[in-house]
């Protein structure tokens, strides 16, 4: 009680504000910096008095956490910055875990925060706690981290709160003005203790004197305040969300694909916002950032945009926090008003939309093969920066392109199925292929399905002779299937595992990639039979000519879409061979291990070694090599789908970790759990899988023509897998 709080750093600092002001919080010690600092000097003999002292404690299970002067402070949090070890049971394991971080608070997960706030943390004390068994646990802040306003806000998860903080379960929210009730369920079985929370978080306020961010935990007897911060010290607390962004930008993005993606991605999405309401003061990067090599956009910038549409930042906060993705429902104010002029000359641009596409898609086509020619005649350095601004430039219209085709595509589908659905026919049964047979020349699914069945009639002893396109390259007896796959590697070798991501080797370039496939691919055996506008409509009295022009409408926006998207996936892995030449060129200068290894460096880094003005070029590979491992380490972590402030999560070891995501279809299946993470995991799918995928791509569908039903978790982690079923 009478340590000062070099002592006791501010996180236990806190629980003691806590203790004082009656609020119950769990069986916790504190092992004093000094510790770290006699442990430092005598090593062992420390650690056999420590060891001591461990083993009267009560044989419970403990959360070991760190505890400086630098965390939890009024400027800088350092939430997540020092390791956390929840689960600890036994001495052995409670010296293990306090070693972990104490080695944590001198080297730390995340040294370019310290760099950036310009600190460094020396000394650390250590605190014991009693782990909850939590029936529910949540976070509180006594200010809306996303508006700013003075409202409390409370989030909530069955089991542990690690589920809320570090896991990206959806929690259930509230939010309050005082004790009055603004958004959230009432009707919540829990409804009585958050608004007895909701009362303490306005009572830790006051007695805190500042705004404060509470984690608790409720036993089902008991409720628990496991720690409280200080909101820093910025008028509105920076929030990220990677909710949209996972759809755009799935998984871990290396840093090369991110310095393209964003600016062209983020950068086309502002020209189009700024053709309706103006300028705008938003850079491409402002957007989005990256918390373990993921994109999480950044909500501040969000309400911004919002802002411009007249939405209120409610609007934002359903976005982000709601459990149902079909409730949103955004209605721009009367501020909008004031662009009229600008959004009607929109709406006109968007009404000649099919006429633009088609002259903007041939010019666009015509030009990313010349592109192409010009990329494939070697790599200049004199050349290279031509070459990426005609890429940045051509790829934003592109997007364009990519964004509205779909977008159109969808509605007209949309329009087509509700007037069918009226008229009592089954638009799920249209094949569109019968009347534009056009389409087929951009799915390369039915092709490989030939391939597939004539290597599957060919005699056992011949078959088994054909392990690789190798061996069917140098056969006489297949010669016709290895031009079909010859022609398959012509027509759709620019299709990757992901189109979005130009790192990943392409069909052409690997082309025991697309055999493996069509090896691999399952038959539709379960689909029912499609048929023609014609003959579905067979029996409707009338001749149904409105019918009939909505149906060829929605058929040519398909027709659009599988244009764009193939050309996307083209025009976009142009900056895969470019940025290869620049690679190649400087693994031959031995900056590089490797020309591959060009991925895990930033644009500005490639231009400043070609330009011979990078600082130290003789460190590079080792950052490559340490951006390899930190990818390798971190690629299975499960991140909270909203992250509130700017420092990284640290996921706390000793957790079981489950999946989170997004069933893919309609309907229920039970069956085996596969996690796929890429086109290296197809060979273990079994028809009837359920595969846990990290995002589809058109290139994924002859391997999800086998599964029972999918479910897309966005991050993938190595731990237990608790879903037994799912919906499809």
């Amino acid at each position: 009680p009478g340590a000062g709080l070099a002592e006791t750093g501010n996180k236990a600092a806190s629980l003691l504000f806590l203790q004082r002001n009656r609020f119950r919080i769990p069986v916790t010690y504190i092992l004093a910096a000094s510790c770290q600092d006699r442990y430092l000097e005598t090593g062992a003999e420390f650690m056999t008095i420590l060891r001591k002292e461990l083993s009267v404690l009560p044989g419970r299970s403990y959360a070991v956490r760190s505890s400086t002067t630098l965390e939890d402070s009024s400027d800088y949090t350092f939430a997540g910055q020092f390791q956390t070890v929840t689960n600890v049971s036994g001495t052995e394991n409670l010296v293990k875990a306090i070693l972990e971080v104490w080695k944590s608070s001198r080297t730390g997960p995340e040294s370019e925060y310290r760099r950036r706030t310009s600190m460094e943390a020396s000394r650390c004390a250590v605190i014991i706690q009693e782990m909850v068994d939590s029936k529910l646990a949540g976070v509180a802040f006594s200010k809306n981290p996303v508006t700013g306003r003075p409202e409390t806000i409370i989030e909530a998860v069955e089991g542990q709160g690690e589920e809320l903080v570090q896991k990206g379960a959806i929690a259930s929210r509230w939010r309050f003005a005082g004790q009055t009730l603004l958004d959230g369920n009432s009707a919540s079985p829990h409804y009585e203790l958050i608004r007895r929370i909701a009362a303490d978080t306005v009572k830790i306020k006051s007695l805190f004197k500042r705004h404060a961010d509470i984690e608790w935990a409720f036993d089902g007897t008991e409720l628990y305040y496991l720690q409280v911060r200080p909101v820093t010290g910025q008028a509105k607390m920076n929030v990220y969300s990677n909710k949209m962004a996972k759809e755009m930008l799935p998984g871990q993005v290396k840093p090369l694909v991110w310095s393209v993606n964003i600016p062209v991605v983020n950068g086309t999405w502002i020209s189009i916002l700024e053709r309706i309401v103006g300028h705008i003061s938003l850079r491409p990067e402002d957007l989005a950032r990256q918390f373990y090599f993921r994109t999480y956009f950044n909500v501040a910038a969000l309400s911004a945009i919002f802002r411009e549409f007249g939405m209120s930042s409610d609007s934002l906060e359903e976005l982000l926090f709601s459990r149902d993705n079909n409730r949103h429902s955004f209605k721009p104010g009367l501020r909008i008003l004031k662009h009229s002029f600008r959004i009607t000359r929109f709406a006109l641009g968007i009404f000649r939309f099919e006429s633009f596409f088609r002259e903007e898609f041939r010019r666009l086509d015509a030009r990313y093969r010349e592109l192409e020619l010009r990329i494939a005649g070697g790599f200049e350095p004199d050349t290279y920066q031509g070459l990426c601004k005609e890429l940045f430039s051509e790829g934003r219209k592109l997007t364009y392109l990519n964004i509205f085709a779909p977008m159109l595509m969808q509605f007209h589908h949309k329009k087509l199925a509700k007037r069918m659905r009226k008229l009592g026919l089954d638009y799920e049964k249209l094949d569109f292929a019968y009347d534009f047979p056009e389409l087929d020349a951009y799915n390369p699914l039915r092709r490989m399905n030939l391939v597939r069945d004539r290597l599957n009639a060919l005699p056992v002893e011949l078959k088994s002779q054909f392990v690789s396109n190798r061996d069917l390259s140098a056969s006489a007896e297949v010669k016709t299937i290895r031009e079909e796959i010859d022609t398959l590697v012509r027509d759709f070798g620019h299709f990757s595992e992901s189109g979005n991501d130009f790192s990943i080797v392409k069909w052409k370039d690997d082309p025991e990639i697309l055999l493996n496939l069509i090896l691999k691919s399952g038959s539709a055996e379960n689909i029912s039979r499609l048929v023609s506008f014609s003959e579905l409509i067979s029996g409707l009295p009338g001749k149904n000519r409105s019918l009939r022009k909505l149906f060829m409408k929605a058929g040519r926006f398909k027709l659009y879409r599988e244009k764009i998207s193939s050309l996307f996936i083209f025009g976009h892995g142009l900056f895969r061979y470019l940025f290869l030449g620049a690679g190649t060129r400087l693994a031959s200068e031995a900056v590089l291990a490797g020309a591959e290894d060009v991925f895990y460096l930033y644009k500005d880094e490639i231009d400043s070694l070609l330009n011979k003005s990078h600082p130290d070029p003789a460190s590079v590979m080792g950052l490559v090599e340490t951006r390899k491992q930190e990818m390798n380490l971190t690629r299975d972590y499960v991140l909270p789908t909203v992250i509130y402030g700017d420092n990284t999560p640290v996921l706390e070891t000793g957790r079981v970790k489950n999946h989170y995501g997004t069933g893919t279809s309609a309907g229920s299946f039970t069956g085996t759990t596969r996690v796929v993470r890429g086109s290296a995991d197809f060979d273990s799918v079994s028809r009837g899988d359920i595969l846990l995928i990290p995002f589809s791509d058109v290139s994924w569908t002859p391997i999800l023509t086998l599964a029972g039903a999918r479910w897309e978790y966005l991050h993938c982690p190595l731990l237990t897998m608790h879903v037994l079923s799912e919906t499809g």
